[in-house]
């Protein structure tokens, strides 16, 4: 659902628009066209008319407009995306979010002299080891997290080990380049919100331009 734009300052009826199409009526944002209405009577927008028309549009039926003529309920619609608001903000947080995880993860890589996988399919956090001390990188993968016993994929990075552990058995684990202590999943994901970020990232299967 979405709100009538409340910059539509007036409608025309019956408009022939460049393509030559004409349209039942055409909403406008002062001089310029913004989007066509159809009104469905006997017969649907057609293919070949869908594809002419000039601006975004919707077909509504009839009866409907007369029974509740500000509730639009759309037959088939030519409208461009909408995205909510809010759910716009969140996503642009997020993507800003992950940026700087990225940052702060090349910013080690740099120190540590690392040269970080190709992302897709990893992507890096920086981490302390809890062991030492150390500063590292922990990689999340397609798989990954939960004491996953499967191969991550090639080229797997060095501090990526199939590890052996009293708690979890054996497991794919970020570990510890300095002491080689292995960087718990259970520990990273509750302890470390960058890495927490970038395994939900992966994990939602939606890895973006961002890494």
């Amino acid at each position: 659902m979405q709100d009538l734009p409340n910059d539509v300052t007036h409608a025309r009826e019956e408009v022939r628009l460049p393509s030559g199409v004409i349209s039942d009526v055409v909403l406008y944002r002062g001089e310029t066209a913004a989007a066509a209405i159809e009104v469905l009577v006997s017969s649907r927008v057609g293919r070949e008319k869908a594809a002419r028309m000039d601006l975004p549009w919707v077909e509504l039926l009839a009866e409907d407009i007369l029974d509740r003529p500000y509730w639009w309920v759309a037959v088939q619609d030519g409208l461009r995306p909408f995205r909510c608001p809010v759910c716009m903000k969140r996503d642009e947080r997020r993507t800003t979010e992950l940026r700087l995880v990225r940052d702060r993860a090349m910013a080690a890589a740099e120190r540590l002299e690392v040269m970080l996988p190709p992302s897709p399919p990893y992507a890096a956090a920086a981490h302390v080891c809890w062991r030492c001390g150390a500063e590292m990188l922990v990689y999340a993968w397609p798989g990954s997290g939960g004491h996953s016993v499967r191969r991550p994929p090639e080229p797997i990075p060095r501090s990526v080990e199939h590890r052996a552990t009293e708690g979890a058995g054996n497991y794919w684990a970020n570990c510890c380049p300095t002491c080689s202590a292995v960087q718990g999943d259970y520990y990273l994901a509750t302890g470390n919100p960058d890495y927490q970020m970038v395994r939900e990232h992966v994990a939602a299967a939606s890895l973006s331009d961002v890494w």
